[in-house]
């Protein structure tokens, strides 16, 4: 992710994309405030514009040829050790990626085996009861914060979703052979009270 600082870097590397696009809000402004000229408002208002997308273009480009240079460089690497590497992931991460990958997971409301309604996260058809299985939940929340999961927001739906790495990871690791690893913490049936255990996908 990109923090503060590499996006004032990016800024400062494109310097002459902002120099480029500035110049004709630099224009208009002189042609207002020393000629007096009465010009729209809109024309320094999408000069402005244009200040910030033509280095925001420049860093966007040059972070898409940084990621397809070292994709070109990991498979590079893969074809010379006869291997493929993918992001390394525990025991617990790679059983929730194996289930949101074969079973799907959403967030869907509910009305509760105490009688509350609440949005509980569905594996598959099994809704999994926070109050109970907070660790799960806690489990989930991380690797969206990591990025293993994406959290897809849809009018009417809300689901989790894996990016393109994660898909790439469950792929890999299952032609390896690794097994999807349930961890000894209970998951409890958000509708019917009980402790479930979900069927490993592979």
């Amino acid at each position: 992710r990109a923090t503060t600082d590499s996006y004032l870097g990016g800024f400062i590397r494109h310097w002459k994309g902002f120099l480029t696009g500035s110049f004709p809000a630099a224009l208009y402004f002189v042609a207002v405030a020393v000629f007096k000229l009465d010009l729209p408002w809109w024309i320094g208002f999408c000069m402005l514009w244009g200040a910030v997308i033509v280095p925001a273009y420049g860093m966007w480009r040059e972070e898409r040829d940084r990621r397809v240079a070292a994709e070109g460089k990991i498979a590079d690497l893969e074809a010379a050790a006869g291997t493929e590497f993918v992001r390394r992931t525990t025991d617990e991460e790679f059983w929730v990626l194996a289930l949101a990958s074969e079973y799907g997971m959403r967030r869907q409301p509910h009305v509760d085996f105490v009688g509350a309604t609440a949005g509980s996260i569905w594996v598959g058809q099994t809704p999994i009861f926070h109050r109970d299985a907070r660790w799960f939940y806690d489990l989930v929340q991380a690797m969206i914060t990591s990025g293993l999961i994406d959290f897809v927001t849809l009018p009417g739906r809300q689901s989790y979703a894996l990016p393109p790495e994660s898909q790439r990871i469950v792929q890999v690791e299952r032609r390896k052979g690794r097994k999807p690893i349930a961890p000894s913490n209970p998951l409890v049936h958000a509708v019917t009270g009980e402790v479930v255990t979900i069927p490993a996908p592979f």
